[in-house]
């Protein structure tokens, strides 16, 4: 405040540096860039457990063996739930302590399987969920470029998608929730296996060397080539 009276008045320069640090202090506070975050992995032994009641995996099971990094955690949501994936603040009923608000990030990337699964409406999606009021993001559809397989594969969401007009994804230290979402309230239910989750800092997916294209099948001998005979 200083920096403010001093302003058309005379001034030593040691003063007026103190004044113009005090107002970039107040003006643009300094955050810490964040770094690429793997939240959850199915070979992660905090994940698996659930000491204190504070399981991370809500209407899932893990399968596999985490020791030979062959696990995933599967969801085959029900006609009640979603299948759910807690990011918390670290109290009595939260998992995590210390995660990084979604918003912050660039990419949630996911490694994962699934698919339909018999099930009669739309194609398998996921949101996210969380804050004070409790809001609902814009739903990630799992089509497309996108479509889930019977192979593990990575898929990265631009967390811009997932915001909307009114939430950034700003949880303000209440729980979150990825939700692998139902379809409706009979029949069949997608299923979602999920190796690991990272969310990824701005820049990062861009810095990623290229993935290389894959090569054509190739004939290089066959008994019926009149050039090879």
């Amino acid at each position: 405040l200083q920096f403010l009276y001093l302003i058309g008045s005379t001034y030593t320069m040691p003063t007026f540096a103190r004044g113009c640090a005090l107002a970039a202090a107040l003006l643009l506070p300094c955050c810490a860039a964040v770094a690429d975050t793997t939240l959850y992995s199915a070979t992660d032994a905090e994940l698996l457990s659930t000491s204190n009641g504070a399981s991370c995996i809500e209407y899932g099971v893990v399968q596999g063996d985490a020791a030979a990094s062959s696990a995933y955690i599967q969801w085959t949501p029900n006609k009640w739930h979603d299948g759910r994936l807690k990011i918390g603040d670290g109290d009595s009923t939260g998992c995590r302590v210390g995660t990084p608000e979604l918003y912050e990030f660039e990419h949630v990337c996911l490694t994962i399987r699934g698919g339909q699964n018999g099930a009669a409406c739309g194609p398998p999606s996921m949101v996210f969920t969380g804050g004070y009021p409790y809001r609902t993001s814009t739903a990630i559809v799992f089509e497309g470029d996108r479509a889930l397989t019977s192979e593990f594969r990575e898929i990265c969401v631009p967390v811009a998608e997932l915001q909307t007009a009114e939430w950034n994804l700003e949880r303000r230290h209440y729980t979150g929730y990825f939700r692998f979402q139902k379809c409706g309230q009979s029949g069949p239910q997608p299923q979602y296996e999920v190796q690991e989750l990272t969310l990824l800092a701005p820049g990062s997916l861009a810095a990623r060397p290229p993935t290389p294209a894959p090569l054509p099948d190739t004939t290089l001998y066959s008994a019926t080539d009149a050039e090879l005979l």
